[in-house]
């Protein structure tokens, strides 16, 4: 991510989280693409060209910020599970490099997409609870 400022990507993942939050409120999923357009929406922004690995692999580290961000607050859970392949139902290798990294996910323990559905569904459960409680 050399082409932005410190400055962009804080609001990066500032509003990246807010557009998860609002996913999950839903009980939905986002695509890379539809996520990169709400963030050039909310932010103003130039987005990420998503047809090349470089930028490609900005959006996964923009994505791993977010995931950081939020483990204070759901450190049970990886709300950017939310953010899915258009092609394939699931996350980017990246999630899941991640998940192990942090030890989230244990893929001698677990499959890929049992731990993605159960993410998506922490992350579903955790912001409907918190809309009704309002």
């Amino acid at each position: 991510m050399a082409e932005r400022t410190e400055s962009e990507l804080k609001e990066l993942v500032v509003e990246g989280h807010e557009i998860l939050k609002r996913v999950a409120r839903d009980g939905g999923l986002t695509t890379y693409g539809e996520f990169n357009k709400a963030l050039m929406d909310a932010t103003g922004l130039a987005g990420f060209d998503l047809t090349t690995d470089q930028s490609r692999g900005e959006m996964g580290q923009l994505l791993g910020r977010i995931d950081i961000q939020d483990w204070p607050i759901n450190p049970d859970f990886m709300l950017t599970s939310l953010v899915k392949r258009m092609a394939e139902n699931g996350p980017g290798k990246g999630f899941f490099k991640l998940a192990e990294q942090e030890h989230f996910f244990d893929p001698s323990r677990q499959d890929e997409m049992d731990f993605w559905q159960e993410q998506v569904g922490k992350a579903h459960e955790r912001y409907r609870r918190a809309s009704r409680s309002r």
